[in-house]
């Protein structure tokens, strides 16, 4: 494997690992958060804890700074 192709099979596992902001989905009565890459809605109570989503594995950045 050279080294052109060893890059280009590491950097969606380095997009995947660099925090992103997840979406802020302003519902009726509760905001809801879903994942920037895949669109699926985040359970707030679980993913908050383990910092990435379920679906895609795309890690979250929580921090409202």
């Amino acid at each position: 494997m050279t080294s052109k192709e060893a890059l280009k099979c590491l950097e969606p596992l380095v997009e995947r690992d660099t925090p992103m902001k997840p979406k802020a989905i302003y519902g009726e009565v509760f905001k809801k958060y879903n994942c920037s890459i895949c669109n699926s809605t985040l359970d707030i109570l679980g993913v908050k804890e383990v910092n990435f989503c379920p679906k895609c594995g795309q890690r979250l950045y929580w921090s409202e700074r």
